[in-house]
């Protein structure tokens, strides 16, 4: 099975890292830094981006896409399915189990999630004083540059008037680096990566894909440098999960230095 993955930069990584445990399969991870951020982008060129990604993805025998971005899922991903006969699973904010399980939540996301369609109903029958939208923009960019640090200073500049609440859920994939510093607060995260992964599972068993049997993992890398591929991958982790392999492709710089730290700064059961 393959199984292709987009995003604009390292955030997808954290997508990819739950949907290894779902299903064994080629991975085909897209980094679109070359259009990063894609907070900044119309629908329109936003739709156009994703299209011409799925277009090369296709041409490799994809199975299915995985949308790593909240921004995109929102901006193109009902479109896509409209004019793709590949399924295409994107991901939004978790904030049904949020209010499930909290009594005040903030929702941290890019200004284009917040003002997309998506989030708006999914919002919809909350109340302001049980949800606090916060504009994560430039969160991505610190997190993207691997500076974890001036990223979580921000973060907490950003969370200083929220008033008191007990949950925040993470609406854009580069977020969930910043997991372990928000949850030494002692506030609940969520995001919306277990989600993806149960409907990859879902749709990989349909497609008779699916295997229950744990194995080794490996990793490969797709890179116009062939120094940056090797580099990259002596410095990637494995551990246990589903036997499958990744295939980075990069339309710019690859971002060697933060993918290495991200992959060894977390567990990857693959």
């Amino acid at each position: 099975m393959k199984i292709g993955v987009i995003d604009s930069g390292i955030g997808g990584i954290t997508t990819l890292r739950e949907v290894m445990k779902s299903a064994s399969a080629d991975y085909y991870y897209f980094l679109d830094e070359g259009n990063l951020p894609y907070s900044k982008k119309s629908n329109e060129e936003l739709f156009d981006i994703s299209k011409s990604i799925i277009d090369k993805l296709s041409i490799l025998g994809i199975d299915l896409v995985v949308i790593a971005c909240n921004t995109l899922t929102s901006a193109a991903a009902a479109k896509l399915r409209k004019t793709n006969s590949i399924p295409i699973i994107g991901i939004e904010p978790a904030l049904k189990p949020a209010l499930k399980n909290c009594k005040r939540v903030v929702t941290l996301a890019t200004s284009a999630t917040l003002c997309g369609d998506k989030y708006i109903k999914l919002k919809s029958g909350a109340t302001d004083t049980d949800v606090v939208d916060v504009n994560g923009d430039g969160l991505q960019e610190r997190i993207e540059r691997g500076d974890i640090s001036e990223a979580e200073r921000y973060l907490d500049e950003l969370l200083k008037n929220t008033g008191d609440i007990d949950g925040i859920v993470l609406g854009c994939t580069h977020y969930v680096y910043l997991k372990d510093h928000i949850e030494a607060l002692g506030v609940r995260t969520f995001d919306g990566n277990a989600g993806v992964a149960r409907r990859v599972k879902n749709i990989a068993k349909d497609l008779e894909h699916c295997s229950d049997t744990i194995e080794s993992g490996d990793m490969s890398v797709e890179s116009k440098n062939d120094e940056s591929k090797s580099s990259l991958k002596n410095r990637l982790v494995k551990s246990n999960c589903k036997k499958s392999r990744v295939f980075i492709h990069s339309t710019g710089k690859l971002p060697l230095e933060s993918i290495s730290k991200y992959l060894n700064a977390c567990v990857f059961l693959w």
